[in-house]
């Protein structure tokens, strides 16, 4: 995360295009990172092959071993 600061603040505010740091962080977030991660589905793997009925019965089954 720090990163992510500090390239904001190298990038947008030490060349004036902003007036805040807070703004800058934000301004990159919006233009720059967000689009990338919205390309990919982190929660696909989870969906797909985690969040079934067979994985639901084998988890059941082990607990209640317990």
């Amino acid at each position: 995360m720090e990163i992510f600061v500090r390239l904001s603040v190298d990038k947008l505010l030490k060349s004036k295009i902003v007036d805040y740091a807070n703004e800058a962080v934000i301004r990159v977030f919006k233009e720059n990172i967000l689009p990338f991660f919205e390309k990919y589905d982190s929660n696909h793997f989870r969906n797909e092959k985690l969040w079934c009925e067979a994985c639901d019965i084998a988890i059941k089954a082990e607990l209640e071993t317990f």
